[in-house]
């Protein structure tokens, strides 16, 4: 039986288990490489989802990395 877990931080898991697992950690995306995924899909595709012209709304790169730094899973806790 093969059985797969996730997590985004080994401490939330119970000793017991974690002596269990074989756990292979994996990085995450990069603040830079969540950035360019953030300006190459995803604002465009909320630009059209939503009805907003190009170059009506400007989000300046210190803007997204903050949103990148504080929403989303940070490479320490998912590696």
């Amino acid at each position: 039986m093969l059985f797969i877990c996730t997590a985004n931080d080994l401490a939330t898991l119970s000793a017991p288990l974690r002596d269990r697992l074989e756990i292979i950690e994996l990085t995450g995306y990069t603040t830079d490489e969540k950035l360019h995924i953030a300006r190459k899909h995803l604002i465009p595709k909320q630009l059209g989802v939503h009805a907003i012209p190009e170059g009506a709304l400007t989000i300046t790169d210190d803007a997204l990395v903050a949103i990148i730094r504080e929403y989303t899973a940070r490479p320490e806790f998912v590696s």
